[in-house]
């Protein structure tokens, strides 16, 4: 293994967390800090950002705040990251830029304040509420965001009138989802915009980790 891997899985055991969500989690985190003009080349179509999603699995109380403490320890950075629960569609874009007067030019527009931060839905009904509501647009913008495409509206009112350029922003998501409750990402409307696709899944699961590698390994000794 190489010795990145190495660590992180020394940290999760060392910590008793499961070190496939340690390192999903670490993944989010060191994409916080990596510019948001840092993109994947055009090879098919134009630019894609490295933005990043996470589904940490498990049941309620299997130790998604472990994997988090764990990962957060073992990351050695000066920049902290910029964690907020999860909101809006609207409010997802007011994490990045607001209305008001520039500092620099005195000119009244949008002001991007922000360029990065990782959104977190501890609980996957959380999700589930806020998508429900009736024009709701966290989850086009979400789907937006993990290409690094623009996000935000252009409402009538000038005040509510904001969105982000391309590319200017890095945007991380955490989701934790329990078995039998993934109809927020799962639903056929969420498969057929592409939700879940955007999304990489981790175990909190120890015992399930270790199930699925022997499994994997099985299946390659049976070829």
């Amino acid at each position: 293994a190489r010795p990145e891997l190495a660590h992180v899985q020394t940290i999760a055991r060392a910590r008793r967390a499961a070190p496939l969500s340690t390192l999903g989690t670490m993944l989010v985190d060191v994409m916080h800090r990596v510019p948001p003009d840092v993109v994947l080349p055009p090879l098919v179509g134009t630019y894609v950002s490295l933005n990043l999603y996470l589904a940490v699995v498990g049941v309620s109380g299997q130790g998604k705040d472990t994997s988090d403490g764990a990962a957060e320890d073992g990351l050695v950075s000066d920049t902290p990251v910029r964690k907020i629960p999860m909101g809006t569609g609207e409010g997802l874009v007011k994490n990045y830029v607001e209305y008001g007067e520039d500092p620099e030019t005195g000119e009244t527009g949008i002001i991007q304040h922000q360029t990065a931060a990782v959104v977190i839905a501890s609980e996957v009904d959380k999700l589930a509420a806020i998508a429900k509501r009736q024009g709701s647009t966290l989850m086009p913008n979400l789907r937006d965001g993990w290409t690094g495409k623009r996000i935000g509206s252009g409402n009538s009112g000038a005040e509510f009138r904001l969105w982000v350029e391309p590319h200017r922003y890095r945007l991380g998501v955490v989701v934790g989802v329990q078995p039998g409750r993934g109809a927020a990402l799962l639903n056929p409307d969420e498969v057929a915009g592409g939700t879940p696709q955007r999304f990489l899944a981790r175990s909190r699961d120890q015992a399930l980790e270790r199930r699925l590698k022997d499994d994997t390994r099985s299946c390659y000794a049976e070829q």
